[in-house]
């Protein structure tokens, strides 16, 4: 059994979640998908407060050992749902574009 002290974590590592989160989705959902709807620095914000949820939710898994590999397993299928998903899109676009150009 140890005897040292459980060692305090650094503040990049408590501030890691939101690092990798804020500016991506800040970007993507706030830039790409609600600049059609919002003007762009409000869905810019918009964006960035969802990657503080995002970073808050991750430092919480980041806690539980069981919880975090719970999320691997439901990450990892939803993954290749999406795959799945977007490669049958794209097959049924164009098949349906060549239907609509008379091509074969």
């Amino acid at each position: 059994m140890s005897t040292h002290a459980p060692r305090l974590p650094k503040v990049g590592e408590r501030l890691q979640p939101f690092l990798l989160v804020v500016p991506f989705t800040a970007v993507i959902t706030g830039w790409f998908n609600l600049s059609e709807a919002l003007p762009v620095p409000l869905a810019v914000v918009i964006g960035a407060s969802w990657g503080v949820v995002l970073g808050l939710l991750g430092i919480w898994v980041k806690r539980s050992m069981r919880l975090r590999a719970g999320l691997e397993d439901i990450v990892v299928a939803a993954g290749v749902v999406a795959v799945a998903f977007a490669a049958c899109g794209g097959l049924a676009f164009l098949l349906t574009f060549g239907g609509a150009l008379g091509m074969r």
